[in-house]
C-alpha cells in the first residue's frame, strides 16, 4: 500500500514542497524511507531516516515531528523552528508541536511565541482549537493568570461544548483563585460539579471546593433540586449506576412528599437500567398507589425471572380505564410477553387492544408484531391482509413483501408468491430479504469491483495539505483534516485520499450517501468502497488457518466497526471485530493491549467465529447471533424458538439489536460472495436452531460478551 501511496502522491508532494526539494529525476529516497517509518509509527526509524533528507525544511519537519511523537521534547523543540519557517504549507503543525514540546519541557514562556503565531497567522487551521487551549494552559503555567483567564474565556465562547471546554472552565477557576477571587472561582467549580457530572473535571472541581472550604471560602450549598437535576444528567448520559448513587445521596429531609416520590421513582429507574432488579423492585414497591411505579415494578419482576407475576400486573394496569399512557404501555408489555412466550394467538388481541387504546401511536413495530403473531398463529388470511397493508409503508416494505410471499406460499398461492418476490427483487435487489429469497439469478451476478479501488477513483484537485500529510506518512493527521473537510464536497475524491492511507472506514463513510441500491456496472466502484476487501492479507491468512469463510470475516468486520481498527464500544469491545480485552487475554495472553492492531484483532475474531461454528454445527444464524449477544442468550432462544425455520428464528430473536445484526451480517456475506466470487457458505440441509445437549459449559468458554 505504501509504495503505491508514494507513487500516487509524489507529483502532489513536489508541488507543495520547498523549491529546493524538487528533483523529479532524482527522488529523495530518505524522505520516502522516513515517511514509510512514520506511517507504521516507527518514530525512531522515521527520525533517523529524516536526518539525510535533502531539503533542510523537510528534514527539520520530519525529524521534529518524529521526536515529538516519541516525547523527546528538547529534540523536537530544536528541530521545528526551521520547519515552521521553511515549509509554509504545514507551518501550523510545526508551530503547534514546537509549542507543545517547549511546554512539555517546562519552558512555558518560550512556548507562548509559536502558539501565539499559529493562532494569529493560521486562524483557520484545524489545529486552532487544541492550540488555543494549550496556549491558555501555557499562560497559566508561565505565571500569567490574568491573560490565561482571558484565553480560557475566549475558548469557552468559541467552543462552548466538549471536554476541552470543561477543561477551560476548570482552568479559569484556578486562575481566579490565583488572582484572589476565590468566591468567583467557587461559583465556577460549583457549576462544573452540577452541570458536568460525568466529566472527570467534576471530581476535580469537588476536590478544589473542599480545599477552598478548608480556607474558609464556601460555595453556595447545593439544593436538593439541583442535585436532582445533576442525577438526571447522569441518567440521560447512560451513567445509570452513578445516577442511582446520586439520587440516593439527595437529602430529603424537609422536602415535599411529591419531591420524595420523584426522587425514589427516578432512583428505581436508574437501578433498573443498571440491572439491579432486586433493588429496583424494592424501590418501586415503596411507592404504593403510583401506577407508573407499578409499571416499572412489573418490568423489574419480569427481568428478575418472575414472568407470571409480572404479566398479571401488566394486565391489571392495562385494563384500568383511567390508566392513560401507563395502561397503554402495560398492555403493550403484556402483548410482548405473550409474543416471546410463543403464545401467538393470545398476543394478537393484546396488540390490537394496545392499538385501539393508542390510535395515534400506530408505529410500524407494533403493527408488524401484530401481523407476525397472526402469521405464527397460522392465521394466514389475517397475516396476508396485514402484510399487504404494511407493504405500503416505506420503512417496512421489503420485510412485509418477503413475509407476504411466504404467507401466500403456505396458502397454496404460488403464483401470487412469485409475483411478490419479483417485486421484492426489483425494488430491493441488494437487501437482506431479496438476498435470502433466492431471487438472485445466476445471470444476475454483481459487477466485480476494480482490482484497485483507489486507482479507479479520481485524485481530487486541491487538498494540498491532506496530500502532503499522506505522503509524509502522517495518516492520523491527514484523516483528521479530511474529516473536517466540507461534507458533500467531492466524496469520490476524498474517498480516494482515505484509501491512499488504507483507511477503509473513512472511505466507507465518505461514500455512504452514494451507496447504490442496485448492482449496476456503473456502481461497481462505489460497491467496492462500501464493501472493500479490507486488510485482505490478514483476513485470508486467518480465514484459512481457522477454516472460516472469508466472506463471514469481512461481514462481521463491516457490521461491527465499519472497518475502523480503533473502534471502541460502550461496553469496552475493541477494534475491527470488537473483541473484549478479557476475551483477548483468555485466548492470547498479553495481547489485550494490542487489539487495535488489525492482524491480531482479525486473528482473534476469526478464531472465535471458528469456535462458534463448531459449537453450533455450522449454523450461521446461531453463530452470528452468539457473536453479538453471547451464547447464554442464544441458548435461551434455542429453547424457545429452536424448532422454527431459520428465517422465522431470525425474525423471532427478542433483542432488536441482535435481530438486525444477524440480518446485516448475512446480507453482507452474500454481497461479498457475489461481488468478489468468494465461495458460498454451505450449511447442513434444512437446518433449524435446535439446541444441542449440554451446551452450557462450552458456551461459557467461548462467550465474547
Amino acid at each position: 500500500m505504501f509504495c503505491r501511496t508514494i507513487a500516487a502522491a509524489a507529483i502532489v508532494l513536489y508541488a507543495t514542497l520547498p523549491a529546493s526539494a524538487v528533483n523529479l529525476n532524482k527522488p529523495d529516497t530518505s524522505l520516502s524511507a522516513a515517511a514509510q517509518r512514520m506511517q507504521v509509527k516507527d518514530f525512531r526509524g522515521a527520525r533517523d531516516a529524516a536526518q539525510t533528507i535533502n531539503d533542510p525544511a523537510l528534514r527539520s519537519f520530519m525529524a521534529g515531528i518524529a521526536a515529538a511523537k516519541m516525547e523527546q521534547w528538547d529534540d523536537a523543540a530544536a528541530q521545528l523552528p526551521a520547519a515552521a519557517e521553511g515549509y509554509p504549507l504545514l507551518a501550523d503543525y510545526a508551530l503547534y508541536y514546537q509549542g507543545l514540546a517547549l511546554s512539555k519541557s517546562q519552558r512555558h514562556a518560550q512556548a507562548l511565541a509559536p502558539l501565539y503565531k499559529l493562532l494569529k497567522d493560521h486562524a483557520d487551521s484545524r489545529l486552532a482549537r487544541q492550540t488555543l487551549i494549550l496556549y491558555a494552559d501555557t499562560l497559566a503555567a508561565a505565571g500569567y493568570p490574568k491573560e490565561a483567564q482571558q484565553s480560557y474565556a475566549t475558548f469557552v465562547e468559541r467552543y462552548p461544548s466538549g471536554t476541552d471546554s470543561i477543561s477551560a472552565l476548570f482552568g479559569s477557576a484556578l486562575c481566579k483563585i490565583k488572582l484572589g477571587d476565590a468566591a468567583a472561582a467557587a461559583a465556577v467549580l460549583r457549576n462544573i460539579y452540577l452541570v458536568y457530572p460525568a466529566s472527570p473535571y467534576a471530581d476535580k472541581a469537588a476536590l478544589e471546593l473542599q480545599n477552598l472550604a478548608a480556607q474558609g471560602i464556601r460555595a453556595e450549598p447545593y439544593t436538593s433540586a439541583e442535585l436532582f437535576k445533576r442525577a438526571g444528567t447522569l441518567y440521560d448520559l447512560g451513567r445509570h449506576l452513578k445516577a442511582a448513587e446520586a439520587y440516593a445521596e439527595i437529602p430529603l429531609s424537609g422536602e415535599s412528599d411529591d419531591f420524595i416520590r420523584k426522587v425514589k421513582f427516578k432512583k428505581g429507574q436508574a437501578l433498573y437500567k443498571s440491572k439491579r432488579y432486586q433493588q429496583a423492585q424494592s424501590t418501586f414497591g415503596s411507592l404504593p398507589g403510583n401506577t407508573e411505579a407499578d409499571l416499572w415494578l412489573a418490568r423489574a419482576l419480569d427481568k428478575a425471572g418472575k414472568g407470571d407475576e409480572a404479566l398479571q400486573l401488566f394486565l391489571k394496569l392495562g385494563q384500568d380505564p383511567k390508566g392513560g399512557v401507563v395502561a397503554q404501555e402495560a398492555m403493550l408489555e403484556a402483548a410482548y410477553q405473550k409474543r416471546f412466550q410463543r403464545q401467538w394467538s393470545q398476543a394478537v388481541p393484546l396488540f390490537r387492544k394496545y392499538l385501539a387504546m393508542a390510535p395515534s401511536q400506530k408505529n410500524g413495530n407494533v403493527l408488524w408484531e401484530a401481523a407476525w403473531c397472526s402469521y405464527q398463529a397460522r392465521d394466514y388470511q389475517e397475516a396476508a391482509a396485514q402484510f399487504k397493508k404494511l407493504a405500503d409503508r416505506e420503512d417496512l416494505r421489503d420485510k412485509a413483501l418477503y413475509w407476504l410471499a411466504r404467507t401466500l406460499t403456505l396458502t397454496g398461492d404460488d403464483k401470487g408468491a412469485q409475483s411478490v418476490l419479483a417485486t421484492l427483487a426489483a425494488e430491493f435487489p441488494l437487501g437482506y430479504y431479496a438476498l435470502i429469497s433466492n431471487q438472485f439469478q445466476a445471470g444476475d451476478t454483481l459487477p466485480q469491483p476494480p482490482r484497485n479501488i483507489a486507482d479507479a477513483l479520481p485524485m481530487p484537485a486541491g487538498f494540498e495539505r491532506e496530500k502532503a500529510l499522506i505522503t509524509l506518512g502522517l495518516f492520523e493527521e491527514a484523516a483528521r483534516e479530511l474529516s473536517l473537510s466540507k461534507k458533500g464536497k467531492n466524496p469520490a475524491g476524498i474517498a480516494r485520499l482515505y484509501l491512499e492511507m488504507g483507511n477503509y472506514n473513512g472511505a466507507y463513510h465518505t461514500m455512504a450517501n452514494e451507496k447504490p441500491r442496485r448492482g449496476d456496472k456503473e456502481n461497481a466502484t462505489v460497491l467496492g468502497v462500501t464493501y472493500p476487501l479490507a486488510y485482505r492479507d490478514d483476513v485470508a491468512r486467518s480465514a484459512a488457518a481457522h477454516a472460516v469463510p472469508e466472506s463471514l470475516v469481512y461481514a462481521v468486520m463491516r457490521t461491527e466497526s465499519n472497518y475502523f481498527p480503533a473502534a471502541l464500544s460502550p461496553v469496552g469491545a475493541v477494534g475491527l471485530m470488537q473483541i473484549m480485552p478479557s476475551t483477548a487475554e483468555a485466548m492470547s495472553k498479553g495481547d489485550s493491549k494490542r487489539l487495535t492492531s488489525p492482524d491480531l484483532n482479525i486473528k482473534l475474531g476469526t478464531r472465535h467465529l471458528k469456535d462458534l461454528l463448531e459449537l453450533y454445527d455450522k449454523n450461521l444464524t446461531l453463530t452470528v447471533a452468539a457473536y453479538n449477544a453471547g451464547s447464554g442468550n442464544v441458548k435461551r432462544w434455542q429453547k424457545a424458538y429452536g424448532d422454527l425455520p431459520q428465517d422465522e428464528f431470525v425474525e423471532s430473536i427478542p433483542f432488536r439489536e441482535t435481530r438486525e445484526y444477524v440480518k446485516k451480517v448475512v446480507s453482507s456475506m452474500q454481497m461479498y460472495q457475489r461481488l468478489y466470487r468468494l465461495p458460498p457458505f454451505k450449511q447442513p440441509e434444512q437446518q433449524k436452531a435446535t439446541p444441542k445437549e449440554n451446551l452450557g459449559t462450552v458456551q461459557e468458554k467461548v462467550a465474547l460478551r
